[in-house]
């Protein structure tokens, strides 16, 4: 039931809930493509990586308001810093790299946005 991000964690938690054993195959090769999804739109994909989070913690821990609280207050602490420094590198960058600090920092702004319906 996730749109994006956490499915894989979501899927491992509960083989593991089963009785499954996850497994570390150290002589296993993967290539990550990592942020690709991330950097295609911010501001969508940065409240649905976080979104994600809320959700997994919805599933599988004790249900509790404080605990949704303190949760969404440490994405809130969280994604403050992070606008704080993409508009430290988007003083200090040009071009592309400033195009990309926008662009997160639009995601950040997002994420604070829509915070209370996580």
């Amino acid at each position: 039931s996730y749109f994006l991000f956490l499915e894989e964690t979501d899927w491992c938690y509960r083989a593991q809930q089963h009785g499954r054993v996850n497994l570390y195959v150290p002589s296993a090769e993967i290539i990550h493509l990592g942020q690709h999804s991330m950097d295609q739109n911010a501001r969508r994909s940065l409240p649905q990586f976080y979104r994600s989070y809320c959700q997994f913690d919805r599933k599988h821990r004790a249900p509790g308001r404080v605990r949704r609280a303190l949760l969404k207050s440490i994405i809130a602490v969280a994604a403050m810093l992070r606008l704080g420094l993409w508009r430290w590198r988007l003083a200090r960058r040009a071009g592309a790299a400033q195009s990309h600090a926008r662009d997160m920092l639009a995601g950040y702004a997002q994420v604070l946005a829509q915070l209370p319906t996580f």
